[in-house]
């Protein structure tokens, strides 16, 4: 049987083949391998029939070998992937293998020997909320740590979140919602396998977190494997097979055992979305390709399996045993005999199974690319780790491989190499050979040996990675991880730059530095030498090899610090430290300064070891000084004075050698304790003095300081006593407060604590609530440190200083201020000390307050004592009535009680007369309200009040509030006065409402300074409350006044204020002389915090102001900075000139309104040189010289049109100003330039105005500068700025300073004209320095910019007598009009051009519009005057009158106007035609021009136009001629004798016709004709009053009625408003006409709305209303459109920001729209943005439809090829279109056109030659040939025509000729 016939299958055994020797694992093996490597590529391998032959194997497989044009696939692989750090994508799936555990982070083995890492907030979402809260809740963590979720080994699927090439970095998650994104609810089935993370353990087994929200899976217990319970528990990653789905999958039963899990999926409905990393499928070969692998199909998909990835025979065979005997094992355990139905299916399973194998997928990306594996060391979690055990042992890392075997070649990935049988390598091409070395083909030869050296060993694939290359082999560094701190490295240096140096890890062998190249590190220019060196450049070069030690090293940031100290370096290695537990106390150990702090020396050695040597050590010695011998970086010897390894504390010291001191306890300093001594000054620093200490005995010479501060408890006493202490005065009472360091005091409330005290103040001593002085030592952001004698330091907090809350503990204290401080807590254990400085709480009572308080307790006594006898008390409300006898004239009044009360006839009731009417009721009864009760022996007198207030606030019986003692200021007005007490009543309050009216009892024995005068006004403090709480106990503010203000200075101004005393701003009277220090220098004043003043209620200080008036600016020119040099923190004395009121912004709008503080305004000015009575007319009358401040920058906020931008000054403390850039006189502000004018900056101006009460109108110094008058008055021939308002064609509208108004015309810009000088003021913020000329009108001034002369090319022609005949003359073109070219020759003379001496060419309607575009407004001209009559000036653009060229190109072949004698025939024969023509058209009537003749004759009124009847072309002007009144005749000249002879043709033609027709037919022709006479006339007065130009708003709204909907005539005018700076006018006139034009004239409409938004740009007040107006247009109209024509607009406007911003805006909103994107490139390439064009070009490529790609592209290459600088690119994007598209037609087409367009001949000779040759239909070949001919006819030469048309013959001749 030869080998094609088909095998048949036997009933018997089969026989067995002739190579009996050979097994027959290893016939198919090598069958296999045949067939794998050498077999064709599309050779069909024929499928094995049913029958079977004697010859075949039963038990052997067939080979199959699927084709790949014979399978379904739904997805194909092109060729073998080898994923690297550049192909591996963000959001792709990839299998894992943990390599190494931190505390919170993974190093991950992925495939092909890269490394990723997951981070602990990347495990699962709830692990992270776990964390972040135990973090936040400052305790310990209790969660596991990645340590003990994860295992060395253990296989993960994981999710690329981020990947960084350059760094070799890949960050992954493990996050189930991240992993599980793709997989839905529906798609949930049995049997698929999903990966979770376990979040809580239950009885009967676990819940895990699969990622999705609407489903809950569970791990039962009984569907675990039995291996992992003990590794198994809370956030432990799992993967899982699904058992069972219930309820749609909103539940789910999980098993992780591994046989269930390791079954290969089934190949129904996968697809790409379901497959993870990990999973098994069935696959089988499609292609092997040769040196990279193979590609694999399962199921409908495919992907490939890298060579490194294949397993090798040997494994494959193990695996096949594996299998038989696991088929084997369940075939055995099946119970009884087959039945035969059942063991025929079996056969035919046996027949029909194919060579699949088992692989496990690894990749998995966005892009739908696979990549597999079919090593079950990836898969078996048994084998993989006898795996890994076995590389670990065989091949550690660093091992040198002597002699490994190259297996294979990889073409770009590297090569393959065994190291024993069943063990691989891989070595990528990185670590092949160095870049110095040449590739050695033939040494990398399969079958040759090789030398290597292993990198890694734990890589996903099971393959080691392995390195070849030379500086590898040698090298003792491979990675981070090999480095430790202290390790000596060559390096080579790479970069100098004055931070350091940056170098590589290398090491130099045979005289050559080699280096791997993937270690690389940083010595700091600290560390390049023992000392420090400020160039190093000039020590270090590039390329120079460097020994260095290593100072810390961070594997996972990959950041290598190193050190080049030679004194480090050379080091021997047991003289490194690098960890705490090396160190002994004693030793002597290298080290350097790394920082100077107070504390002392910050020394430092290696890894982070670092140790203190204290201050006291450093300067034990009184010469040495910290600051000024010691420097960082300094290499020093330190001796280890204490260690603590486990808290890692390390006390150092630069003593190498322990002194005497030290052993033997204490100084003689440290042996003192407080007390009080003698000292003499020695010495006087800057606020301190040197003392030493005198008459202490054993103590020896003892030196000392004192500071100023501690010279007294008063600050002001402390700084005289310092001015008068001098060196060697002895001073007596000093106390020794502390003595580390030694420090004396002379503050008398610590002198006599240490005098008062029996034994030294200590920690214990601190006992709660105890009242003790003190100092303060700091002050921080959070509190204020406290010392007290004896040095025991404790910490008042922030919210412990003040009774009320302070936001800042700036300016509260002062170092060594005294204080009175309250101890509230005292932990010994934690040594924490905390006191309070409230006032409330700190306040000692002196001797005269207990008595007064005593007094109070008596009165209070007293009066419940009289309540109880006599049944009636303060605050009581009585209903009384008047006695007869009272007389009315008297202070008092006797009334009598009308209820009834049981002592009624004891009481002696009288009544306080006040100035307002008593209170009575509806009976006439008097209600008043008892405020003092005087008890006799047998009566009692009793004083009431009928005051309103009084009995208003006792008859609401509301509750007393409380309040603290003193904290609360009132006002109120005196009842009466006795020998005992002072009764009033409470009228003002600040913060109590509800204390209104209540009444208040001063005691004399306890106020000395009451009030002694009925209805004399007071202001007090309210101290507590009285019995009942029906009256209040005040203490008088007068006595409060006493209290602060203690003495008086020199100047009687100065205040002494005790401590913890508040003041209101307000009670700082005008005329007090205070000292604050600088807060912050604002533009025009200065803030102070006043220091010798109290703090304010809130606790603050006092704020003032100086405003910059208030200094002396006398020395200060104009454009000084007056405050510049005042700074913060400076002191000074000022006077109180009044008090500022500014709002508070402590609480809300809502809340409350009204809150404001009060700040000093403060003056350094003499008290005479103010002059603040004065009005401000008197101060600042019109046309004086002020000095002002720049408040603010330029603001233009303001809603009036008729503003400019403007500068806010101020000129006084209550005078605000605004000087507006008119007003301003500076070139640079002119010009744009607004830093010319800066806040803070000082400006001389003068009054102009007083426009409001303190407000001026100033003009600053030069703004108007005027020969005749002031610099503040607008006079004839000053000089002045203006702002461009609107451009016309014959000048300038100008906005002048003051409200006026000014022309500037055309001929007035230069003495010297230019082609279109108004194109430099397009934009409407343009300012001009002007002249002015005629001032009479402010309104309408004339100005000029001409600067005059002698020698002016162009001067002013003033009339028209200047001008004569002949006379050669430029002007700039007015307007172009049917009736000429009207020039501008001055303001005052305009010419006229007509079109007969306008060019030598005929000007008519065909060429009229061709014409003005030559002729525009604005175009100089050079004219020549033809004849001046009557005032009118004609003028003349001919080449013979002018000699210079005609205006009109010869390019378009107009006319001419003297043509030849054979031109005019032709020319009467097409007039005669005409007249044929118009005879034919006009069968019947009269003629029109003798109707409109008779018209004429019969109508009064004639139109001054009325016989012109022509239409009138697009390019004709509508306005009016100013200056001009041509006659009648002049106007008619455009009706010919021809005309004239053609129409009397006519009518002969017609009455011959009207004489044939009978009557009847006559008359219906006479009628006929009747109504086409009133129809003509009709149409004609119709034109007339469309030619007519209205010239005021009745005439536009007559003429709009015609035609209410053309949006023309709405738009004339808008413009005829705007001309006039009517804008609101406008406005409404643009909405007047959206409502009247329909809303189905969508164009007309959208003409309106495009007028509207152009004329808020323009002339809009801010861009607010701009925004307003596109948004309604937006609404109204087609978007896209409105944005086309905004787009347009801007770029006219050369705002090309908004352009852009708008051309992304529309390509956003309308991406599908092509015209959108053509037009936004366009517009970027315009701009020679060809860059940012060819983003957008690929953007708009994802959005348009795929049809349009090739035009987009042809387009931006056309666009391309435009420019000169972008022709490579354009050329480039058209041969990629053509190389994808060779037979494209139109592309080849445009591609010529552009590259001849571009005057690019070869390039175009090229293309042709290409595009003849390139395979098309005949006739587009036939067309390009004729193309190609034509260019050769005008681009080449004559042999080479010949030769193509020679070619073009032989190849179309015949195609012709057919």
């Amino acid at each position: 049987m030869t080998n094609n016939e088909e095998p048949c299958f036997p009933r018997g055994r089969p026989k067995p083949t002739e190579d009996k020797g050979v097994s027959k694992k290893e016939r198919t093996r090598d069958n296999e391998e045949k067939d794998y490597l050498f077999g064709k590529k599309n050779e069909r391998k024929e499928k094995p029939s049913l029958k079977k032959g004697p010859s075949d194997h039963s038990d052997e497989k067939p080979v199959v070998v699927a084709e790949e044009d014979d399978l379904p696939v739904t997805l194909k692989a092109k060729n073998v992937e080898y994923l690297s750090y550049k192909k591996i994508q963000p959001g792709a799936l990839v299998l894992g293998q943990v390599r190494s555990t931190e505390e919170f982070e993974l190093t991950v083995s992925l495939p092909f020997s890269m490394i990723g890492v997951v981070k602990a907030p990347n495990v699962l979402t709830a692990y992270t909320a776990a964390l972040t809260e135990e973090l936040n809740s400052a305790g310990t963590i209790k969660s596991k740590s990645l340590n003990d979720i994860f295992y060395v080994g253990q296989s993960l699927v994981c999710k690329v979140m981020n990947v960084i090439p350059q760094k070799c970095f890949i960050q992954l998650t493990v996050d189930p919602k991240e992993v599980n994104e793709n997989l839905a609810k529906s798609n949930l089935k049995k049997g698929m396998v999903i990966n979770g993370c376990v979040t809580s353990e239950e009885d009967h087994g676990y819940v895990v977190d699969v990622g999705m929200s609407s489903t809950k899976a569970f791990l039962s217990k009984k569907a675990m494997d039995s291996e992992k319970d003990e590794s198994f528990g809370q956030w432990s990653n799992v993967r899982c097979v699904i058992l069972d789905v219930k309820s749609n999958g909103s539940i789910i039963q999980l098993s992780n055992d591994c046989r269930k899990v390791n079954k290969s999926m089934d190949e129904k409905d996968m697809i790409v979305e379901h497959l993870q990393p990990g999973c098994l499928v069935k696959c089988s070969l499609v292609k092997a390709v040769e040196g990279q692998g193979e590609i694999v199909k399962f199921g409908e998909l495919q992907g490939s399996i890298a060579l490194s990835s294949l397993s090798d025979k040997q494994e494959k065979e193990e695996d096949e045993k594996e299998e038989e005997e696991k088929s084997k094992e369940e075939k055995s355990k099946e119970s009884g005999p087959k039945s035969k139905k059942r063991k025929k299916k079996q056969q035919r399973k046996d027949i029909f199974s194919d060579n699949r194998r088992v692989a496990c997928i690894s990749y998995v990306s966005n892009e739908k690319l696979i990549c597999l594996t079919d090593k079950c060391t990836v898969w078996n979690e048994n084998k993989r780790f006898e795996h890994l055990q076995k590389l670990r042992v065989d091949y550690p890392k660093m091992k040198v491989l002597n002699k490994v075997k190259v297996t294979a070649r990889i073409k770009g990935i590297g090569i393959m190499v065994e190291l024993e049988k069943g063990i691989s390598g891989v070595c990528l091409m990185r670590n092949l050979f160095d870049k110095q070395d040449q590739l050695n083909e033939e040494k990398f030869k399969v079958g040759n040996f090789v030398q290597a050296r292993v990198l890694d060993n734990m890589t996903l694939d099971g393959a080691v990675d392995v390195g070849c290359k030379k500086s590898i082999l040698i090298a003792t560094v491979l990675s981070f991880e090999d480095l430790q701190a202290g390790d000596k490295v060559q390096t080579k240096i790479l970069a100098v730059n004055p931070n350091g140096l940056q170098v590589l890890l290398g090491s130099k062998q045979d005289g050559e530095f080699r280096s791997n190249g993937s270690v690389r590190g940083f010595v700091p220019s600290l560390h390049l030498s023992d000392i420090i060196l400020k160039q190093p450049a000039k020590f270090f070069n590039e390329s120079d090899i460097i020994t260095c030690r290593v100072l810390s090293v961070d594997a996972a940031q990959r950041k290598l610090r190193l050190t080049h100290k030679p004194t480090l370096v050379k080091l021997k290695q047991p003289d490194v430290i690098s960890d705490f537990h090396q160190l002994k106390v004693g030793a002597i150990v290298q080290t350097y300064i790394a920082a100077i702090i107070d504390a002392g020396c910050i020394m430092k050695m290696f890894d982070q070891v670092r140790g203190l040597v204290t201050r006291k050590d450093i300067e034990s010695d009184m010469t040495t000084n910290m600051e000024k011998d010691y420097y960082v970086g300094q290499v020093i010897k330190c001796r280890v004075v204490s260690c603590d390894p486990d808290a890692e504390k390390l006390i150092l010291s630069f003593r190498l050698k322990p002194t005497a001191n030290s052993t033997n306890g204490k100084t003689a300093a440290q042996k003192l304790e407080p007390q009080i001594v003698e000292v003499k000054v020695v010495g006087k620093e800057e606020e301190s003095l040197k003392v030493e200490i005198l008459n202490v005995v054993g103590a020896g010479k003892l030196v000392g300081d004192m500071s100023m501060m501690h010279l007294s408890d008063d600050p002001s006493d402390a700084e005289a006593k310092y001015n008068k202490i001098e060196i060697g005065q002895t001073l007596s009472g000093c106390a020794l407060i502390t003595t580390r360091p030694l420090k004396v005091s002379m503050k008398q409330s610590l002198v006599d604590f240490i005098t008062n005290s029996e034994q030294t103040l200590t920690v214990s001593e601190f006992v709660a609530d105890r009242l003790l002085p003190g100092y303060v030592a700091n002050v921080a952001e959070y509190g204020v440190f406290v010392r007290f004698v004896g040095g025991v330091t404790a910490l008042c907090p922030k919210s412990m200083l003040t009774d009320r809350y302070v936001k800042s503990t700036g300016g509260l204290f002062e170092i060594d201020q005294s204080v009175t401080a309250r101890v509230k807590e005292n932990n010994e254990q934690t040594n924490k000390l905390v006191v309070s400085l409230r006032p409330s709480e700190c306040h000692v009572e002196t001797k005269e307050e207990s008595e007064s308080k005593e007094k109070i307790e008596e009165y209070m006594t007293s009066q419940e004592a009289i309540r109880a006898e006599w049944k009636i008390s303060v605050g009581d409300v009585l209903v009384l009535k008047r006695k007869e006898e009272a007389e009315e004239e008297a202070a008092m009044m006797e009334c009598s009680l009308v209820n009834d009360h049981p002592n009624a006839d004891k009481m002696e009731i009288s009544l306080i007369k006040t100035a307002t009417p008593p209170t009575t009721n509806a009976d006439g009864n008097i209600e008043a309200v008892v405020f003092d009760v005087q008890p006799n022996s047998d009566t009692c007198k009793v004083l009431v009040s009928s005051a309103p207030l009084v009995v208003a606030a006792y008859k609401s019986k509301k509750k007393m509030p409380k309040f603290a003692p003193s904290s609360i200021r009132c006002e109120g007005v005196v009842l009466s006065r006795d020998d005992v007490a002072t009764c009033c009543y409470i009228t003002e309050v600040v913060h109590q409402k509800s204390l209104s009216g209540k009444i208040v009892v001063f005691l004399h024995q306890a106020n000395k300074n009451a009030a002694s005068t009925s209805d004399e006004k007071v202001s007090f403090f309210l101290l507590k409350t009285g019995p009942q709480n029906r009256y209040l106990l005040g203490r008088d503010s007068k006595e409060e006044a006493q209290r602060v203000v203690m003495k008086n200075a020199t100047n009687g101004n100065n205040l002494l204020l005790t401590a913890g005393r508040r003041v209101h701003p307000r009670e700082v009277e005008v005329g007090t002389q205070v000292t604050g220090k600088v807060k912050s220098v604002r533009h025009t004043h200065v803030i102070l915090h006043m220091s010798s003043l109290p703090l304010t209620k809130k606790g603050k200080p006092v704020m003032g102001r100086i405003h910059f008036s208030q200094t002396d600016i006398s020395h200060f020119n104009d454009g000084d900075f007056p405050l510049r040099k005042m700074k913060a923190g400076e002191e000074m004395t000022c006077r109180v000139i009044g008090h500022r009121t500014i709002k508070s912004h402590t609480f809300l709008d809502v809340t409350r309104n009204d809150a404001v503080n009060v700040m000093l305004e403060l003056s350094m000015l003499p008290a005479d040189s103010t002059n603040e009575e004065m009005s401000l007319r008197k101060r600042h009358p019109i046309g004086s010289i002020v000095k002002a401040c720049v408040r603010d920058n330029l603001k233009s906020n303001s809603k009036d049109p008729r503003d400019v931008a403007r500068f806010a000054v101020e000129v006084s403390p209550n005078v605000e100003a605004f000087v507006s850039l008119l007003t301003a006189n500076t070139k640079k502000v002119i010009k744009g330039d607004r830093s010319d004018v800066r806040p803070g900056m000082l400006m001389k101006c003068y009054v102009a105005d007083h426009p409001g009460k303190n407000r001026l109108t100033l003009v600053r110094e030069g703004a108007v500068i005027s020969d005749v008058g002031s610099g503040y008055e607008i006079k004839n021939s000053c000089e002045l700025n203006g702002k461009v308002c609107e451009i016309v064609n014959d000048g300038l509208l100008v906005k002048c300073p003051f409200g006026s108004k000014g022309k500037l015309n055309i001929t007035d810009l230069s003495d010297e004209f230019t082609d279109n000088p108004l194109e430099q003021y397009i934009t409407k913020n343009s300012y001009i320095r002007c002249r002015v000329l005629d001032c009479s009108s402010l309104d309408r001034m004339i100005l000029t910019m001409r600067c005059g002369g002698d020698n002016i090319r162009d001067p002013v022609v003033c009339d028209v007598t200047q001008l004569k005949s002949g006379q050669k003359i430029r002007g700039f073109v007015k307007t172009f009009s049917k009736m000429g070219i009207f020039v501008v020759l001055s303001r005052e003379v305009t010419g006229r051009v007509t079109f007969k001496n306008a060019s030598k060419y005929y000007i008519n309607d065909d060429n009229r519009q061709r014409a003005a575009e030559v002729f525009k407004p604005g175009k100089l001209l050079l004219c020549c005057v033809l004849s001046v009559k009557d005032g009118k000036v004609d003028l003349s653009l001919l080449e013979k009158d002018t000699g210079s060229e005609d205006n009109l190109p010869e390019e378009w072949a107009l006319p001419m106007r003297n043509k030849p004698a054979g031109e005019k025939r032709k020319n009467s024969t097409k007039s005669a035609e005409a007249k044929k023509r118009k005879r034919s058209e006009k069968e019947s009537g009269e003629s029109m021009e003798a109707v409109l003749e008779e018209l004429e004759n019969t109508s009064t009124n004639k139109p001054s136009k009325i016989i012109e009847f022509s239409k009138r072309t697009d390019t004709e002007e509508d306005n009016e001629v100013i200056g001009f009144n041509w006659n009648k005749e002049e106007d008619k000249m455009e009706v010919t004798d021809d005309e004239d002879n053609n129409d009397e043709d006519d009518n002969n033609e017609a009455a011959a016709k009207k004489r044939k027709l009978n009557k009847k037919k006559e008359a219906e022709l006479q009628k006929e004709s009747k109504e086409q006479d009133i129809r003509a006339i009709e149409d004609r007065l119709a034109k007339e009053s469309e030619d007519f130009e209205p010239k005021t708003a009745d005439e536009w709204k007559r003429k709009i009625v015609a035609n209410p909907h053309d949006s023309e005539l709405w738009i004339k005018f808008m413009t005829f408003h705007v001309y006039s700076t009517e804008f609101d006018q406008a406005r409404a006139v643009a909405e007047e006409a959206l409502k009247t034009i329909e809303f189905g004239m969508v164009e007309e409409r959208l003409n309106v709305w495009i007028a509207m938004i152009n004329m808020e740009i323009m002339y809009g007040e801010n861009d607010e209303t701009v925004d307003t107006m596109i948004e309604r247009a937006l609404k109204h109209n087609d978007q896209l459109k409105v944005y086309n024509h905004l787009i347009t607009i801007y770029i006219k406007r050369n705002e090309h920001e908004k352009a852009e911003e708008l051309h992304k805006k529309v390509a956003k909103k309308f991406r599908l729209n092509e015209q959108v994107w053509t037009a936004y490139i366009r517009y970027l390439t315009e701009q020679n943005r060809f860059d940012d064009a060819h983003d957008i070009l690929k953007r708009s490529l994802q959005s348009i439809n795929q049809k349009s790609h090739i035009r987009f592209m042809s387009l931006f290459a056309r666009l391309c090829l435009a420019s000169s600088s972008e022709t490579m690119r354009g050329v480039n994007i058209f041969e990629k279109i053509l190389n994808e598209f060779p037979k494209r037609g139109d592309v080849w087409s445009q591609y010529l056109q552009a590259l001849e367009s571009n005057d690019l001949i070869e390039e175009t000779r090229k293309a042709f030659e290409r595009i003849i040759e390139t395979p098309m239909s005949s006739k587009k070949s036939k067309s390009f040939f004729k193309r190609y001919l034509a260019f050769e006819e005008k681009h080449g030469t004559q042999a080479a025509l010949k030769q193509k048309s020679l070619e073009y013959i032989a190849r179309f001749g015949k195609q012709e000729e057919d």
